[in-house]
């Protein structure tokens, strides 16, 4: 068994009917992180809402190893204009929170319009998804953790949520 190079590993290229929507964001590290995890998901458009990160900085980009390029990304000054203008576009999408609330879905158990699109929000790193934008989603899903903790770092959460909803839509 070799540890294959990135030119020899031959996944099937696939876009999904997915954007994220970050809500109050802060750190490029994180920011970077999700882009990476964005292109390496299919997933093409980022909103970045109440958040002043430099997209040209050095620890964005490091962080980001070139995503930033394949993803198109969106700044707003409020996720709830951000949110208009998503369903606008498109009236049917699915609007859904990685947040833990009182009614929230574990993620494994969320049962998702194939043929509509997807924004899902992502929190603030100390605040989470706002009351507001919480108030505007018709769904809330969460990660089932088992420790004694009950969050995780934002992009950590994106990893997981992305990998099981493209799951859910292959």
């Amino acid at each position: 068994m070799a540890q294959l190079s990135h030119e020899q590993t031959q996944f099937e290229s696939k876009q999904f009917p997915i954007s994220i929507v970050t809500d109050g964001l802060q750190s490029p590290a994180n920011i970077g992180g999700i882009l990476r995890l964005m292109e390496a998901f299919g997933v093409g458009e980022l909103f970045l809402c109440e958040s002043a990160v430099d997209l040209n900085s050095s620890r964005l980009k490091r962080t980001a190893r070139s995503a930033e390029r394949a993803v198109t990304i969106h700044s707003f000054d409020t996720t709830l204009n951000a949110l208009e203008h998503i369903t606008n576009k498109a009236p049917n999408t699915q609007i859904i929170a990685l947040e833990i609330t009182t009614n929230s879905i574990p993620l494994a158990q969320l049962d998702l319009d194939s043929s509509a699109p997807i924004a899902l929000i992502l929190g603030g790193e100390s605040q989470g998804v706002s009351p507001e934008v919480l108030a505007r989603c018709q769904m809330a899903t969460h990660i089932p953790m088992y420790g004694n903790n009950s969050s995780m770092n934002v992009a950590q959460a994106t990893a997981i949520a992305l990998y099981s909803i493209s799951q859910q839509l292959l």
